[in-house]
């Protein structure tokens, strides 16, 4: 996830995102829809073990459709085309 992304959900719940490395588990994961339907989706695994009716996440996949035309970009994304930061913005 890049830094503009990471900032953005930094400064709106005070979380952090810091890549997985040296094979590490990742605790949200982003990729490609294997049956390509919709825009994008994101699946998440909370921690049935925490008390309350509301429980932390664990984990996270985020999917995108790779039949669908993508963006680095935000602004001026043409018709048609979808622009990865708010599209992940909205997943995470």
């Amino acid at each position: 996830m890049g830094k503009q992304k990471s900032e953005l959900w930094q400064r709106a719940a005070g979380i952090s995102f810091i890549p997985a490395t040296g094979g590490g588990e990742a605790d949200i994961l982003i990729g490609a829809q294997v049956r390509p339907a919709g825009i994008a989706y994101a699946d998440v695994l909370a921690d049935t073990s925490a008390p309350g009716p509301v429980r932390p996440i664990v984990r996270a996949l985020i999917c995108l459709n790779p039949e669908r035309l993508w963006s680095a970009g935000d602004a001026d994304t043409p018709p048609g085309v979808f622009a990865l930061l708010p599209t992940l913005a909205h997943e995470v």
